[in-house]
């Protein structure tokens, strides 16, 4: 099978699992290492090989000195492969890690499957990351609902990239704790004691405190919920600590699009405070899929804007405003 000119750029597109496991068994095979015979053995199994190159020297899996190929250390064979190359792929340092977030946080939580319908527009955009996804076993096609569903192993890191978008530093949103900074962390304090408890010993370390490090990610824990034969899903807490008489809240744009966008797995955990300042964990109220039931079914629930968003069209851009004085407000 000869080998096609390819473009310079690293098109995933033309990286299929067979081709990397075909450039790494001969690499680990062959005695002579120059690039040009590699080239020239690889060729006649298998295709795309500058294509293929480049992805797995991307990950660091060959080291490609320009003149040799040499197998990066520990590089696994087999089926181990497969599970190497994707976590290389997933991981911080990936340089695809941008891409992949931007693509997974298009998915959205229904009947607790992961699941993404694409507009016609961006179908082929998407296919070359698309179909490297399929062929590692990502995500699958869904042909009778025509959308692409996550494999529920990487469900833990659908809501790390999803989080991962647009990531705020904590210190940098001083207004999201201003007046009820004190009892607001304790809130989330108790809960968290609350969610170690409920889940047992066997998932508590998988509660975590995602409001520690990340102020935007739109809800302030991450716990898991355990349904029948032991199979676990995310569970993505907000935490609100609400006064007893009336239970209500504040629920910003981002908390609002986060629960939207993870359906069944989203829980608002309303933490009553009593007159003497004391949280009442006997009263939670644990609210699942919110949006559904507050926004979109009401539920029960009186829902009113308390902010409006204000911006000036014809601000110019220098000087000050003549009517007020010469003050920039």
């Amino acid at each position: 099978m000869t080998d096609s000119l390819e473009k310079e750029s690293n098109e995933l597109g033309q990286v299929r699992l067979k081709h990397v496991e075909a450039l790494v068994d001969l690499l680990r095979t062959s005695t002579i290492k120059q690039k040009d015979h590699v080239r020239r053995r690889y060729c006649e199994q298998a295709s795309h090989f500058d294509a293929t190159l480049r992805f797995v020297s991307q990950l660091g899996c060959v080291c490609d000195d320009g003149e040799s190929l040499s197998l990066s250390p520990g590089v696994a064979a087999g089926k181990r492969l497969s599970q190497e190359v994707l976590s290389r792929f997933c991981a911080q340092a990936s340089p695809f890690r941008g891409e992949l977030s931007q693509y997974l946080v298009r998915f959205c939580v229904v009947d607790d499957r992961v699941v993404y319908r694409p507009i016609a527009q961006r179908t082929s955009r998407e296919s070359e990351l698309r179909n490297l996804l399929m062929d590692l076993e990502v995500i699958s096609h869904d042909a009778i609902a025509g959308t692409y569903v996550l494999n529920p192993k990487f469900n833990g890191l659908y809501t790390q990239m999803a989080r991962e978008v647009g990531v705020v530093a904590p210190g940098s949103i001083a207004a999201r704790r201003a007046a009820s900074e004190a009892v607001g962390s304790t809130a989330e304090e108790v809960v968290l004691f609350f969610e170690r408890e409920r889940v047992g010993d066997a998932y508590a370390a998988q509660v975590k405190h995602v409001a520690q490090v990340d102020a935007a990610a739109g809800y302030d824990i991450e716990s898991v919920t355990v349904l029948s034969g032991s199979m676990i899903v995310p569970r993505l807490i907000e935490v609100k600590a609400v006064p007893a008489a009336n239970l209500r809240f504040y629920w910003s744009s981002n908390e609002v699009a986060t629960a939207q966008r993870f359906g069944s797995w989203y829980y608002l955990y309303l933490l009553p405070v009593q007159a003497e300042g004391r949280l009442d964990t006997d009263c939670l109220v644990m609210l699942e899929n919110p949006y559904q039931t507050i926004a979109q079914d009401n539920g029960g629930w009186c829902v009113e804007p308390e902010v409006l968003r204000c911006e000036k069209n014809d601000r110019p851009t220098h000087g000050c405003d003549k009517g007020n004085g010469g003050a920039i407000v």
